[in-house]
């Protein structure tokens, strides 16, 4: 009952706003059940031929958690650090007060055939160009570095066709090191392609940086 409110006030929103925010679509069960909400919006736009996001954040409410409804078509240089500033000033807002804020990303789950969310508080991003000194002596300590861009992925800088094969067979032939993804995203990815990505391999249990890399194309 609570998911079809939730779908019933999606759909609401959008009718009176004139507006559509098309949700990634997750082959992947995620949180249904979550209290005391405020919603922030990203919507899709073209402006001068520039895919640029639309940001309406009226709906924040202080002290309690958010749901990021951002529609997938858009690129993660729109998304990504509009999101991180909202997260850091919520959570500097909550200095002094012990209320534990929790962030969400909203998707279509298709198994389950429900809106549901995708816990991102514990994330933090760095944003930077590709050739960056702080990256680059990073990625040097990393075992794993899992780079994703518009047609292809890479680990520690080869290309594969199956990454998750290519991942698994480095993981058994150095069993002695505990390995640690290190997730790479190129800015001009859509956000559909990020979330999908990331929720692949945090739901194959691998281990994962809550730090994520997100670097310019220049």
């Amino acid at each position: 009952m609570r998911i079809l409110k939730l779908l019933i006030l999606l759909l609401l929103l959008n009718s009176c706003q004139k507006k559509e925010v098309q949700l990634p679509k997750l082959g992947v069960k995620g949180v249904t059940d979550v209290y005391n909400t405020s919603k922030i919006w990203i919507f899709f736009n073209v402006v001068k031929g520039d895919t640029v996001g639309v940001f309406n954040k009226n709906n924040k409410i202080a002290d309690t958690n958010l749901i990021f409804n951002i529609d997938k078509r858009l690129p993660i240089k729109e998304v990504l650090p509009r999101i991180m500033k909202v997260k850091h000033d919520a959570l500097n807002a909550l200095v002094h007060k012990t209320v534990d804020k929790q962030f969400y990303l909203s998707y279509a789950d298709t198994i389950s055939n429900t809106f549901a969310l995708y816990d991102f508080t514990d994330t933090q991003y760095i944003f930077t160009p590709k050739d960056n000194k702080t990256l680059l002596d990073t990625i040097k300590k990393d075992p794993v570095i899992i780079d994703i861009r518009k047609n292809e992925i890479l680990l520690n800088n080869v290309r594969m066709d199956n990454l998750k094969d290519s991942i698994q067979n480095l993981f058994i032939n150095d069993s002695l090191h505990k390995k640690t993804l290190l997730l790479r995203f190129r800015n001009d990815i859509s956000y559909n392609r990020y979330l999908t990505i990331r929720s692949q391999f945090y739901n194959d249990g691998y281990s994962i940086k809550n730090i994520e890399y997100i670097y310019n194309v220049e």
